[in-house]
Parts: structure tokens; sequence; C-alpha cells
């Protein structure tokens, strides 16, 4: 029992460490900054998982590029793997919880044969993305409070040469059908919904 308290504590310990950091000053963030012309990040998590799990689209002169930086080993079932494999995965993904994003083995290319390459930074546009209010300006819950502690969380980063934004929405699909009307959580919700079929 105590070792599992020890494991609980050391993972919302590291948890907090990667929450500190500003995306300003996070090296993956600041390398896209420097290298495209401007990118925007998807970052879903909760208050179980502050890891990175980023869905990444980058825009050059040259067209578009995606990649990925997640923990590989986020989702392994133990039971499907022998004992002494099981340990292995889950010692790779405790030390992915300690690396800040940066470009080494975890940040990806995705091929752009998919289907909804396009349609993506077509959805960022339409909806506006670097001018949405985020439910940290906008939202006023009042009747719309909700016994949600552990829900979905997403934060976008918009990134430019000039400048890197945050936008967060804490489960706006569920805010949506229980109090709708917020127009930047229409819009978000837009782009979230293009970014999960390009990144399905």
């Amino acid at each position: 029992m105590k070792r599992s308290w020890i494991l609980i504590s050391l993972l919302m310990f590291t948890n907090v460490l990667f929450a500190q950091k500003k995306p300003d000053e996070i090296p993956l963030l600041k390398y896209l900054q420097a290298n495209f012309d401007s990118s925007v990040i998807m970052h879903v998590y909760s208050t179980w998982g502050y890891e990175p799990n980023y869905s990444i689209i980058c825009k050059t002169g040259n067209g578009l590029a995606y990649f990925t930086y997640k923990n590989p080993f986020a989702n392994f079932s133990a039971r499907a793997y022998p004992d002494e494999l099981s340990k292995k995965f889950f010692k790779l993904s405790w030390a992915y919880k300690s690396i800040i994003p940066d470009t080494n083995r975890y940040f990806l290319p995705i091929s752009n044969r998919f289907t909804y390459q396009n349609d993506l930074w077509q959805t960022i546009q339409k909806n506006n993305c670097w001018h949405i209010k985020d439910s940290r300006e906008t939202e006023q819950l009042g009747s719309c409070r909700f016994d949600i502690s552990d829900g979905s969380e997403y934060s976008f980063y918009l990134i430019t040469k000039q400048d890197i934004k945050e936008l967060y929405f804490y489960e706006p699909f569920y805010f949506e059908e229980h109090c709708p009307g917020n127009n930047g959580r229409k819009q978000i919700i837009n782009i979230i919904n293009s970014f999960r079929k390009m990144f399905k």
C-alpha cells in the first residue's frame, strides 16, 4: 500500500512540474515557432494526467505538415503481455511523464496522405481560431455548474513567429450539451472534431 501511495505522489508531482511550464518555455513549441510560419497544437489531458498528448498541424509557404507528440505506451494492457515485458513498458511509460516536449524520439511526423489533411486547416481558418475567446474568458457557469472534477481538458497552442497563445476549454462537449450558446465553445468543438478526423 505504501508503495502505491509513493507512485501516485510521484505521478502527481511530475504532472505539476510539467503544468508549471509556460508555453514559451516548452522547447518543442519554440522550435515550431522558429521553423514554421504558424502552428496549432491540440493538447488533451485531465486531472489524472497532464503529460503531453499533442496533435500538431504546421503551415509554411510550401504547405502543411502534421506531427504527434504522445506517450506510445499510454494505453497498453499489462494483461496482454508477459510480466517482464509489461514492467518494461510501464517503466518506459513512466519515463515519458518526466520529459519536457522537444524534437526528441516522441516528436513524429504523420504522412499527409489522409483524406482530411486540408479540411483541418480550413476548419481552423473558418472558425477564426486566433480570435476565439476561451472558457477562462467567457464561461459563466452559474446554473451550468455540474459536479465534474476529472473531465477532459483541451489546451490549444496557437503559434506564430510573433507569439504563442494558449486557449483552454474544460469539457466543451458536455457544457455545450447542457449550457449551449457559447460561440467560442462552438468554434473550438468544430476544430476538435476536425483534429479527431485527421489524427484518428
